[in-house]
């Protein structure tokens, strides 16, 4: 039963990783549609996009689990390891599916730099969230330290 439910937070966390992939991703698709006068997305592109993103996702929770430590030096080696292996894949799916076929070469090349940037934006708030979460137990087992101090 302990697995089961520490394999279901292990999935919500990656579904919520992927979510939040997938629709920057779809949203920034939509409005260069828009821009290029298409009011329709293709379904199987949506499809395309998620399932990308999850398994993006996926490898990122196995390659760099929020549970873990890291060394800073590991920290960033494996986070520039899951964003250029990201980059190619969404590379290589959207050249597959053609999800830029007919727009102007500026909407990939900006996709890509928003994935990049989405990628750091990520890493650095995985690494703020580590801090605090840090800071607030330290500043728990103080209090706690005080507290049987006084009731003593």
């Amino acid at each position: 039963m302990k697995r089961l439910i520490r394999w279901s937070n292990w999935e919500l966390k990656n579904e919520f990783i992927a979510c939040g992939y997938f629709t920057g991703m779809l949203f920034w698709y939509c409005i260069i549609e828009i821009i290029s006068g298409v009011h329709e997305v293709s379904i199987l592109i949506m499809l395309e996009m998620f399932l990308t993103n999850y398994a993006l996702s996926t490898l990122q929770q196995i390659l760099l689990n929020s549970d873990k430590e890291y060394t800073t030096k590991s920290f960033i080696v494996r986070g520039t390891i899951i964003s250029i292996i990201s980059i190619i894949v969404v590379l290589i799916t959207s050249e597959l599916g053609g999800w830029f076929k007919g727009m102007p070469i500026w909407a990939s090349i900006a996709t890509y730099i928003l994935l990049i940037a989405s990628y750091v934006t990520v890493w650095i708030l995985f690494k703020l969230g580590k801090k605090y979460d840090t800071k607030e137990l330290n500043e728990q087992l103080e209090n706690f330290k005080h507290h049987m101090e006084g009731s003593k």
